[in-house]
């Protein structure tokens, strides 16, 4: 039951894509938002633990969430 509960779970992993090499566990996974001031605007994005940008899928779904979440 537990095995079949966890599959479940992971499904509703939506910033994981088929194609990652990262065999890490969903829960050992991290995104890390960076917010930018520009003058009088922000720049938000979605940045690699090596202080790059994130063009992933996950990173996009993210950010359109953010933005979801701000208009």
């Amino acid at each position: 039951m537990v095995r079949k509960m966890t599959a479940s779970f992971s499904k509703l992993a939506f910033w994981r894509s088929d194609d990652t090499k990262d065999t890490r566990p969903a829960s050992d996974i991290q995104y890390r938002v960076q917010v930018k001031g520009m003058g009088d605007t922000s720049l938000v994005q979605v940045v690699t633990r090596e202080g790059g940008i994130d063009k992933s899928d996950a990173a996009r779904k993210i950010l359109g969430m953010l933005n979801d979440q701000l208009k």
